[in-house]
């Protein structure tokens, strides 16, 4: 069985390099966009990574709680009451 470590080392390392970073990069993508829509800001907010030390105000920004209740962007997704569907442990105990 062959290892993503043992494709990079072997020809065609820059394809398997390549397709390993895509696969990684667009799902964080969207998790980081997904995190800034939860505290409220747009996505394109991802762009002051560029700007030099903004990427210590995403970090920080990222890492804060999200806005209580529906913002423009949609319901709470920790709160059922707002339409949101709620943490793992509220579903399941709904469906119990």
């Amino acid at each position: 069985m062959l290892k993503v470590a043992e494709l990079i080392n072997n020809d065609g390392s820059f394809v398997v390099m390549s397709l390993f970073t895509i696969g990684l990069f667009l799902p964080g993508l969207a998790v980081a966009v997904r995190r800034l829509h939860d505290i409220g800001k747009s996505g394109w907010f991802l762009l002051i990574w560029f700007i030099p030390f903004g990427g210590i105000w995403l970090i920080v920004s990222l890492a804060t709680e999200g806005v209580k209740g529906s913002n423009e962007y949609g319901p709470d997704p920790k709160n059922p009451d707002s339409g949101g569907s709620g943490n793992f442990s509220t579903v399941l105990d709904d469906n119990i």
